[in-house]
């Protein structure tokens, strides 16, 4: 990651979002964060998280399918 300092601070900084469940993320509400120059939801920030890195991207998908197989009961 020292060749992708902006890569590195978003994802250090905003991990906590991609651990969230996909349902509960807020996708109204537009907030100032601090890595980013403009005015994002939660669910914005997730999306240019997963820009950076295709295999981080597939790997939120399948996360995401097992949150939600589980609190559907289907797990």
């Amino acid at each position: 990651m020292k060749k992708y300092p902006k890569h590195y601070r978003k994802l250090k900084r905003y991990w906590k979002l991609l651990l969230m469940n996909e349902r509960k993320l807020d996708f109204k509400n537009h907030k100032h964060y601090t890595c980013f120059p403009y005015l994002m939801t939660q669910s914005q920030v997730v999306d240019e998280l997963l820009r950076i890195d295709s295999e981080l991207e597939t790997s939120y998908h399948i996360y995401q399918s097992l949150i939600n197989a589980y609190n559907d009961g289907r797990a």
